[in-house]
């Protein structure tokens, strides 16, 4: 391996070391909003199932 992308690696994973510890904080963070899963029921006209069956949809998060 490269010697300077061995070093860079060995950066990223001393960094991620550091945020698990939580010595560091992230350097940037995302957002998350809420989501009115009733709103989406009334404008998609679909039960909680059926947007639940849906990929990457938690039913747990649908429930109003």
């Amino acid at each position: 391996m490269d010697t300077q992308l061995s070093a860079e690696v060995m950066g990223s994973v001393a960094e991620a070391d550091e945020r698990l510890k939580g010595e560091c904080s992230p350097s940037r963070e995302r957002p998350v909003c809420p989501v009115d899963g009733h709103a989406i029921q009334k404008a998609t006209g679909l039960s909680q199932q059926k947007i639940a069956s849906i990929p990457h949809v938690e039913g747990g998060k649908l429930r109003t």
